[in-house]
């Protein structure tokens, strides 16, 4: 069977990746648009509701503002819904794991907070090991 164009630009790591968060940001914004279809708001209802202008809830919408966790818990809330969180695990044997996953059947991010990267130049960036509290300090 023949790769399509979509299929060989998915197998590089990078672009996997920027395909997984802009399908997160579409699902996010499907899911604020089917809530305020449910409840029968227009966005300028549901900018009064936050108290914002009509332009805000568009641009949060459309994309053109960054959709935050916060932004995207708000907006919920006062259509009187609370968003939950699912993970998925995809990496295996049809995915790549990303660069700093050692051993993918093994991997846990609540067991481990020692990651090493390397940037896209090449010089390796890495992640010490931190308290849960701490910020971590990057080094290149």
């Amino acid at each position: 069977m023949t790769k399509t164009l979509h299929d060989r630009w998915l197998e590089d790591p990078e672009n996997r990746a920027i395909y997984e968060e802009e399908g997160l940001v579409h699902d996010a914004s499907d899911l604020l648009f089917e809530m305020m279809e449910t409840e029968e708001l227009s966005q300028a209802d549901v900018a009064e509701l936050l108290e914002c202008s009509h332009s805000n809830v568009s641009q949060l919408l459309g994309g053109g503002r960054n959709l935050t966790l916060k932004s995207l818990a708000r907006f919920a809330w006062v259509l009187g819904y609370r968003i939950n969180l699912a993970a998925e695990k995809v990496f295996g044997a049809e995915l790549p794991a990303p660069a700093f996953v050692e051993d993918p059947d093994t991997f846990s991010v609540t067991k481990r907070r020692s990651v090493q990267m390397e940037a896209r130049e090449g010089s390796p960036i890495v992640v010490g090991e931190a308290a849960a509290n701490e910020p971590v300090a990057l080094a290149a």
